[in-house]
């Protein structure tokens, strides 16, 4: 509850000076990015030095569980806040995909909008059936959805 306070009291982002605003990944991701890494090499390291000990066998699976589980939270998190960029402007929007694809979009092209409370996500649905999803907890989300509520969306 803390961290969606916290999330809610970002500063708001500013344009790029062409009128251009852009998602990006706020403290909160880069936290849990750098924590869960952190936490992954701690975890590595504590596996290299258990096999000095002589009951090593019985800490090694919570172990490899604990590196699996944070280093999935790392992957998820670094896929999600780096590996795709969303930018608007008064008259489009532009998402640059994963492996590079790059799509543009009127806003008269935005069909629906939507807020997933299970994921923490805005959904926006276009005429051509693609989606975008932007977290709720990036830094510009909620500019994002001020824009959209101008427009008429809800």
């Amino acid at each position: 509850m803390a961290l969606m306070y916290l999330a809610g009291r970002m500063r708001p982002i500013q344009s790029d000076g062409d009128g251009w605003f852009a998602i990006r990944p706020g403290w909160i991701f880069h936290g849990l990015f750098v924590g869960c890494t952190l936490f992954v090499i701690i975890f590595v390291i504590a596996l290299a030095t258990l096999s000095n000990r002589s009951d090593w066998r019985e800490q090694v699976t919570p172990l490899l569980l604990l590196l699996a589980g944070f280093g999935a939270a790392a992957i998820w998190t670094g896929w999600v806040s780096y590996s795709r960029q969303v930018r608007w402007n008064a008259d489009q929007i532009v998402v640059r995909r994963r492996f590079g694809s790059t799509s543009a979009f009127p806003w008269s092209a935005v069909s629906k909008v939507h807020t997933n409370n299970l994921s923490g996500e805005y959904v926006l649905t276009f005429e051509d059936g693609q989606k975008v999803r932007v977290p709720t907890m990036m830094k510009g989300a909620k500019q994002l959805a001020e824009h959209l509520q101008r427009l008429g969306f809800k």
